[in-house]
């Protein structure tokens, strides 16, 4: 497979002038494909909320829709989608480098943000939390840079199982449909 380009721009993006490091609104680390669609959070160091937008995950030149925005009261660095169980988490930390994940879950369309949500802190200090990637539907591996503040913390990859906040609403949902497969032996081997 070749790779291809998306180039995009911000539809509520207006001022262009250097604004210096973590000095903008327009930062984004976090992004998922869903259904046609990219959905990306912005990474907002401003006012550390994200907002959330959508363009065609097809090679071309996009201006983003903005779909909404959320006081997440940090800064979004990752992000996971469960498609079939209608889960995002979104990884992130304070602007005292206290990681957190966000739970948007029980979302209808691409309405993540009108979704039933749940912030929860990672207790490890100075933990600038900036990937996640899913393993199972409860489990996820979380990533962190390594980082020189008061104390020094290393880069590392660790396991986050989220199975006693995800679960009893995994439990709400009706039962998956296991398909029929109807199938003829083509070869068989003695």
């Amino acid at each position: 497979m070749q790779a291809t380009v998306i180039n995009y721009s911000y539809n509520d993006q207006t001022n262009f002038t250097a604004t210096g490091n973590n000095n903008t609104n327009f930062d984004c680390e976090a992004l998922i494909a869903y259904g046609d669609s990219l959905f990306l959070f912005s990474k907002d160091w401003v006012d550390n909320k994200t907002r959330l937008y959508e363009l065609p995950k097809t090679a071309g030149t996009y201006t983003t829709v903005k779909v909404g925005e959320l006081n997440v009261q940090g800064l979004i660095t990752g992000a996971e989608i469960i498609a079939d169980k209608r889960v995002i988490v979104l990884t992130g930390y304070s602007t005292s480098v206290s990681p957190f994940i966000y739970l948007l879950y029980d979302f209808a369309g691409n309405q993540f943000f009108a979704a039933n949500k749940r912030k929860v802190g990672i207790k490890q200090s100075f933990l600038q939390l900036e990937g996640i990637c899913a393993t199972t539907d409860t489990s996820f591996s979380i990533s962190n840079e390594r980082l020189e503040t008061i104390i020094t913390t290393k880069a590392k990859l660790q396991t986050l199982n989220l199975a006693a906040l995800l679960n009893p609403y995994y439990s709400t949902l009706p039962a998956a449909q296991v398909p029929v497969v109807n199938y003829t032996v083509v070869h068989s081997l003695k």
